[in-house]
């Protein structure tokens, strides 16, 4: 989809309608994670996992989700298409957050975990690059607001 010269776009508070609501979207999933995160490792060890599975669940979960960016990077070049990697990415990694908090034992964290994972490797390439879809006019970062 090629944005067209002369429409008029639509903005919020200063910034294109589609990142501002992507950016509320993302905001949103990252409270939820930062809140996740940190109990997480005191979770696994009340299922009975010890220090080793604490570690090998939380490489897991980094070296999936950084892998995955490369590959789903390249398969939206390649297809041209960001909306439906970036949402489903979002939704997987929503459904795999709440099914984590279902866990009755450390090995149903890993599975979730790391599902959780492949949502964050598939949209976080797609959305940087539809994000600066919508930066015009030569100003650097002037479509984002996180760093």
């Amino acid at each position: 989809m090629k944005i067209k010269e002369g429409v008029k776009e639509k903005k919020y508070y200063g910034i294109n309608k589609n990142v501002f609501l992507l950016s509320i979207v993302s905001f949103i999933n990252d409270i939820n994670s930062e809140m996740i995160m940190p109990i997480l490792p005191m979770f696994i060890s009340s299922l009975g996992g010890s220090s080793l599975i604490v570690g090998l669940i939380g490489g897991l979960r980094d070296s999936i989700a950084s892998i995955l960016k490369v590959v789903f990077g390249y398969y939206s070049d390649k297809t041209g298409k960001r909306k439906i990697f970036v949402f489903s990415g979002y939704f997987a990694s929503s459904i795999f957050k709440f099914l984590l908090s279902l866990s009755k034992t450390w090995s149903g964290v890993l599975f979730f975990s790391v599902f959780e994972r492949i949502g964050k490797g598939v949209r976080t390439a797609p959305r940087g690059c539809h994000d600066s879809r919508f930066n015009r006019g030569g100003k650097k970062r002037s479509g984002f607001w996180h760093p």
